[in-house]
């Protein structure tokens, strides 16, 4: 694989993003499914599954979004009513009035109590606040995803190394590009809310293992462990991009509304684990005979990688003024010696 590195070769451009699913909003290639339990997927280019993802981020709550909102604002009141049921089946008041540390834990009992209450109703009046505000603006307020992005049922790692060589892949938050690249779009809410689109790409990169083995991940669709940063990004550029995958878009709202955008980027020396199977391939660069099939692994389906960015040192090309005049003053010292 040619090693762009020294941006030899020009930057790919991403895959055809046809399809997403409605529960995590993660896009997809044309025939693939969200494997989540419960996720629904459906094609983002016909008018039928655009509209059901347009109910889905600017109607009403869905029911699956009511009860999953009411949950998150009911888990400390379950909680603290679990704690009561508990003291009340048993005789921990009784025991708890024999002394002072029964009072104490009394006390920290009502303390917990009290916070959750108050935590619950915060929620809830801060909630109905704000779509209050928003019902009298006549603004209505889209809806990110109900669910993370579903992960492995194993997370151990089948091969670890270090990224070494790969084809360029165009960033689509601002100019620029990387072997690869995992992206979030949101938009800024007062209670947090789900990420509107999920995308991770790579035009291909070599990963050189620690056995010294070489693992080629192949070009197209990810998926990434990692943490994603909010980024400096070009508003244009993804407007640009959002346009691009909403192609079926008849009105002026998108179904990709955001504000920022958060993503990770695989580059030269980052360290990465292959999460899954994998399997021998020919090294077609390599050559025929046995140098094709010289010890080149590749995930089998998808592959599933978790990325540790390697640390960015800054190679100066001229030491500092400061450093400068240090030395010239003890050149001029030894001389002065010298004379002496």
């Amino acid at each position: 694989m040619a090693s762009g590195a020294d941006g030899s070769r020009p930057p790919a451009r991403g895959g055809v993003r046809s399809r997403i699913c409605l529960s995590c909003r993660t896009l997809f290639d044309h025939g693939e499914d969200c494997r989540g339990k419960g996720h629904q997927t459906v094609s983002i280019v016909s008018r039928a599954g655009r509209t059901k993802l347009f109910d889905e981020v600017w109607g009403p709550d869905s029911r699956a979004r009511a009860v999953r909102n009411a949950a998150k604002a009911g888990a400390g009141g379950a909680a603290s009513g679990s704690a009561l049921d508990y003291c009340n089946g048993c005789d921990v008041l009784d025991a708890c009035s024999a002394g002072d540390a029964g009072v104490g834990g009394i006390m920290a009992l009502i303390v917990i109590v009290v916070a959750a209450a108050v935590g619950v109703i915060l929620y809830w009046l801060i909630r109905t606040i704000v779509r209050f505000v928003r019902d009298r603006m006549h603004e209505p307020q889209p809806h990110g995803a109900l669910y993370a992005a579903p992960k492995p049922k194993k997370v151990v790692a089948a091969a670890r190394g270090v990224v070494r060589g790969g084809e360029l892949l165009d960033t689509p938050w601002r100019e620029g590009s990387a072997y690869g690249w995992s992206m979030e779009l949101h938009e800024r809410r007062v209670l947090g809310g789900g990420a509107m689109m999920r995308d991770a790409r790579t035009a291909g990169f070599d990963v050189t293992l620690e056995d010294g083995r070489t693992l080629r991940v192949p070009p197209g669709r990810i998926r990434v462990l990692g943490t994603l940063a909010r980024v400096d990004a070009e508003v244009a550029k993804l407007e640009g991009l959002v346009a691009e995958i909403d192609r079926a878009r008849m009105s002026e709202r998108t179904v990709f509304p955001f504000d920022y955008a958060r993503a990770l980027t695989i580059e030269e020396g980052d360290h990465v684990e292959v999460i899954g199977e994998l399997t021998h391939s020919a090294d077609t660069a390599a050559g025929m005979g046995y140098r094709a099939n010289a010890g080149l692994m590749e995930p089998v389906g998808i592959p599933f990688l978790r990325v540790e960015k390697a640390a960015r040192v800054r190679v100066m090309s001229a030491p500092p003024p400061v450093l400068e005049e240090a030395e010239a003053e003890a050149e001029a010292e030894e001389a002065a010696a010298r004379e002496r």
